[in-house]
This record gives structure tokens, C-alpha cells and sequence, in this order.
């Protein structure tokens, strides 16, 4: 997504523009919680955005179409550091079936709101916690 802004800062500086990246990653078996699928989201942002909003899903395919499986709650992060990533994650109970991530985000810079319009995905995943 790009973000842009022109509105002055303090002393003459200009808000500038930039762009925040969300990327989907495989659905995995978690760490933390062995019992759990796990899919994540991360986002990095080339502008110190005021903030920037990053939304992630679970999908299963189910009679050869993606269904939601999982969405949790967005994840905002308030004076983005530039280059910092930053993750968000949904999470489910480990099962059979074929899973991908979906990944998209929001930014606010100089009080204007941008976002991805679209979802960008993971590979797809058949059985992720099957060791």
C-alpha cells in the first residue's frame, strides 16, 4: 500500500511518502502452543506511518474453494518505526486439511487513511501440523 502525505510538520517538514508492506507466511504448526495451526502476518513500512493496521486470516480449502477458517481480532500498532516488522497472527486447533494465510493492511500518514485493497497469500499448506 502506498501512503502519501503533504501536510507540513513541525518546522516546514513535509509528512512525506512511503509504502507498508504486508506479507502473508505459511500456515505452520506452532511453537508455543504445539496443538494449534498457526498463520501469520507481518508488515514493514519504508515511512514512520502514525499508524498502521494489519488484518490476518486462516483459510481452509473445502470442496475445492477457500473458506475463512479463522480471523482474529486486527492488530494496530501506534508511531511505526521505519524497517521494523511487525507480526499478527490467527490461530486454530490443529486439524487435517489443506490451509494458506491471508495477510492485508492499513496506514494512516498526515491523517490520510491508505490500505491494500486486496489480500496477499501464503502458499498453500496440507496438513500443517503433521510431523
Amino acid at each position: 500500500m502506498l501512503l502519501s502525505a503533504t501536510a507540513c510538520g513541525p518546522a516546514g517538514s513535509s509528512a512525506g511518502t512511503g509504502t507498508c508492506r504486508p506479507r502473508a507466511e505459511n500456515p505452520h504448526q506452532s511453537k508455543g502452543t504445539p496443538t494449534d495451526i498457526v498463520g501469520k502476518a507481518r508488515i514493514t513500512c519504508t515511512v514512520a506511518a502514525e499508524e498502521v493496521t494489519l488484518y490476518v486470516q486462516l483459510h481452509e480449502k473445502t470442496n475445492g474453494k477457500w473458506q475463512l477458517f479463522r480471523e482474529n481480532e486486527p492488530t494496530t500498532v501506534r508511531q511505526v518505526v521505519i524497517g521494523k516488522i511487525y507480526t499478527a497472527q490467527a490461530e486454530a486447533p490443529c486439524q487435517r486439511g489443506t490451509f494458506r494465510t491471508a495477510a492485508r493492511g492499513t496506514g494512516t500518514l498526515g491523517g490520510r487513511r491508505a490500505g491494500s485493497m486486496r489480500w496477499t497469500y501464503s502458499q498453500t499448506v496440507t496438513d500443517p501440523c503433521k510431523r
